[in-house]
């Protein structure tokens, strides 16, 4: 299984494309905002898609172990038959609603903001590469860089690591 992609398992499985469904590969120039925009139901699989789907106010079809899983933001799918239930329409899939909607937006702020922790020698030159910057050991040491300290601090002590500046 290794190096097998869900494109290849989905094209595997000759499903003829439709108005409602469309393989979209990873490497393709298309917005995931704009895919979000146009749909009125999300079905995500490991993305952090999902969280940006839901503060929208789109509902979301959690499947594998995507981010928001068991976050109580989307309606988490559990196993095949329901997943199969679900297509089918055999089972209602519930609405967004604002209280799952504002529990997106909260869960948003803290992912995006209080977990991730800036690195200041790891730089992004484009949407898939990234390069690093030239740094002495002294970068490296106690109190020169705040963030590192705080990633440090965590795994030491075993505590939550949160971004020094939320």
């Amino acid at each position: 299984m290794n190096g097998y992609k869900v494109k290849d398992f989905l094209s595997s499985l000759e499903i003829q494309e439709s108005s409602n469904y469309r393989l979209i590969d990873a490497a393709d120039e298309v917005s995931t905002y704009t895919l979000i925009d146009e749909s009125d139901i999300v079905v995500i699989y490991n993305t952090k898609a999902g969280i940006e789907a839901a503060c929208s106010g789109k509902t979301v079809v959690v499947c594998g172990e995507a981010w928001i899983r068991g976050k109580g933001i989307g309606i988490d799918i559990t196993d095949k038959k329901s997943y199969i239930n679900m297509l089918s329409g055999t089972t209602k899939i519930p609405l967004m609603t604002h209280n799952m909607q504002r529990r997106a937006l909260r869960y948003a702020y803290y992912f995006f903001f209080q977990k991730m922790v800036d690195f200041r020698f790891i730089n992004s030159v484009d949407r898939f590469t990234y390069e690093y910057s030239k740094f002495s050991l002294h970068d490296l040491m106690p109190g020169s860089d705040h963030c590192l300290d705080q990633i440090c601090k965590g795994i030491i002590q075993g505590s939550e690591i949160l971004n020094p500046m939320y």
